[in-house]
């Protein structure tokens, strides 16, 4: 059962205070043709994807990666945010490494954010190990970011889940952003979410609410892990 004061007991943020990691994260993902809810077809978007077909095939709810058993849900129940791109990093077994890119639909803003599952074969990272070298990545992606306090959920059928946030400038406009990550048997998964700053004056409540909605979005695709792993 997801601990609700786990939930909302926040992560360490100080840069200073994260180690140096032990190996690399996956890089950022390159870009592939994107396919709309409206017209989903989960074939459709996996032959658009380079190597789709070596890691990915269609699923009752959505995409299925085929190394790791993580389902990509087409989308969630109010269809705010919407599944539309697939990723499969170059390396040396097409699969081992993989993304599943979500576009964020926020009120009449349209397009507001984003949030990418990834799946990849662990080769002996700890979920902190794994933090470190995501953290690492973000400063090296964005440059100047201002880190964050973010909720991290705990769940009785997973190991530790681990996460850090931050506050970052996409599209020229300043966001919040964050990362959580855990380790299921043999494959790391990570969910990493950027999504509106709230407005001044806005419910703090509100602000809690999307930190909780986008960390415990890794929970799903971690069960569909261990599930897999067991059929």
């Amino acid at each position: 059962m997801l601990s609700l004061a786990v939930a909302l007991g926040f992560a360490a943020c100080a840069a200073e205070s994260v180690p140096p990691p032990t190996a690399s994260a996956p890089a950022e993902q390159p870009k592939t043709e994107t396919i709309a809810v409206e017209t989903f077809d989960g074939g459709a978007l996996i032959a658009a994807t380079v190597s789709g077909a070596q890691a990915f095939r269609p699923g009752d709810e959505g995409i299925v990666h085929i190394q790791s058993g993580m389902t990509c849900k087409q989308t969630n129940k109010s269809r705010s945010i919407v599944l539309e791109r697939l990723f499969v990093f170059p390396g040396d077994t097409p699969g081992d490494d993989v993304g599943c890119d979500y576009a964020v639909f926020v009120g009449d803003q349209g397009t507001a954010g984003k949030v990418t599952l990834y799946a990849t074969r662990n080769w002996g990272l700890s979920a902190s190990d794994y933090l470190a070298a995501s953290v690492e990545q973000i400063y090296a992606f964005h440059g100047a970011v201002e880190p964050r306090q973010v909720p991290v959920p705990s769940f009785d059928e997973l190991g530790p889940i681990e996460g850090q946030g931050f506050t970052v400038t996409m599209n020229g406009q300043r966001a919040q952003s964050g990362v959580w990550v855990t380790v299921v048997g043999d494959w790391l998964v990570k969910v990493r979410a950027t999504y509106p700053m709230p407005e001044d004056g806005a419910d703090p409540v509100k602000t809690i609410q999307a930190d909780v909605l986008f960390a415990t979005w890794i929970i799903l695709p971690a069960l569909a892990i261990k599930q897999a792993a067991l059929d």
